[in-house]
């Protein structure tokens, strides 16, 4: 007698339900880190800015809705934009939000950003 080797069709069903589990949470959840890295590469360009662009938190908050505009940053607005004044000239630039992404039926992800950049004024 043979014995059987090989995959039966149940597991073969119970493995594509995972595997395709797995594919459409990466579609919920890869777009809103693409954003974050966007959020996080508008901030960062912050320290290259020229000090002579910098001269009170509303030019940096108005220069980051400018570049969030442009880069369709869609989750971040004035009200998660904190600025503070540091020593030596320097602001404290701060962006915090949250992100909810419904996955299925009544099952969402939540996800929390917190970043932060010192820029020269």
């Amino acid at each position: 007698m043979k014995k059987q080797a090989g995959i039966s069709l149940i597991g073969l069903i119970f493995g594509l339900i995972g595997l395709i589990y797995i594919v459409l949470l990466a579609i919920r959840i890869v777009p809103v880190y693409t954003e974050h890295y966007a959020i996080k590469s508008v901030l960062n360009s912050l320290r290259i800015e020229d000090p002579k662009n910098i001269t009170a938190p509303i030019k940096i908050e108005d220069m980051l809705i400018r570049r969030f505009s442009v880069n369709n940053i869609t989750h971040v607005g004035r009200d998660h934009i904190f600025i503070e004044a540091r020593a030596n000239k320097k602001y404290s630039v701060s962006i915090r939000y949250d992100v909810k992404v419904s996955l299925f039926g009544n099952l969402s992800l939540l996800a929390n950003f917190d970043d932060q950049v010192e820029v020269s004024h």
